[in-house]
Formats: C-alpha cells, structure tokens, sequence
C-alpha cells in the first residue's frame, strides 16, 4: 500500500515527510493529525506546507487502514506495515532487553553443572 504512494514522492520529499512522522511516532492518529493541522496553520515555507500535506495523507490513509485491518493500533509507529520506524529504537525495549538476553548463557552453564556423570562402575 505505502511503497505505490512513496514512489511519486521525490526522495527529498520522502526524507521531509519521515521526519515529521518520526516527529510525532508516539502519538496517536488524532493527536498527530492536530499537531499538523497546527503546523500548518503557521507554517509559511511551500516546501514544507507540502511535507506536512503529505504526512498528512499518510497518517488518514494508515488511520483507516489500522481501524479495518489493525483494530489495536494506537499510536503511528505501533503500525506493522511501514519501515519509517524501525530505525528507532524504544527506551522500553532498551531498558527490558538486557533483563532477558544473557539468561540463555547462564542457564546452559547451570545446566552443565547440574548433569550427572557418567558412572563407569
């Protein structure tokens, strides 16, 4: 669905509109559509009235979308179809990452000590 829209995009246009969605990624579709129409409101430069049309655009079409396909979708970077948000990283998953990721090397070497010899009696 994305990838037909962005190709009639111009990449700086791309990189202008990623920017702003990565701007407001945690909010949700009605708080970024405000934020937007509030920047709009102001804003004066062509250029980038037209980076906020077309985050604009993006975020109705992907707010539909997620109300037909994706009902538990809340906030923009929460969407699974898009990459615009892989490169960030979440403070959550950050934090809680580390809790769980080296529990595998500790329970191999419990599980080494734990095993009984082979008895040869």
């Amino acid at each position: 669905m994305t990838a037909e829209n962005d190709k009639s995009l111009s990449s700086e246009m791309l990189k202008a509109r990623n920017a702003i969605l990565i701007e407001f990624g945690d909010h949700s579709f009605d708080q970024a559509l405000d934020e937007i129409k509030n920047s709009l409101a102001t804003e004066k430069d062509r250029a980038k009235r037209l980076a906020l049309l077309s985050a604009k655009s993006w975020i109705i079409r992907n707010k539909v979308y997620a109300m037909m396909h994706e009902p538990f979708v809340y906030s923009l970077n929460e969407l699974e179809n898009t990459n615009i948000f892989s490169g960030i990283e979440d403070d959550d998953s950050t934090q809680l990452s580390g809790l769980f990721d080296d529990d595998e090397d500790e329970d191999e070497g419990r599980r080494r000590q734990w095993r009984c010899p082979n008895k040869s009696k």
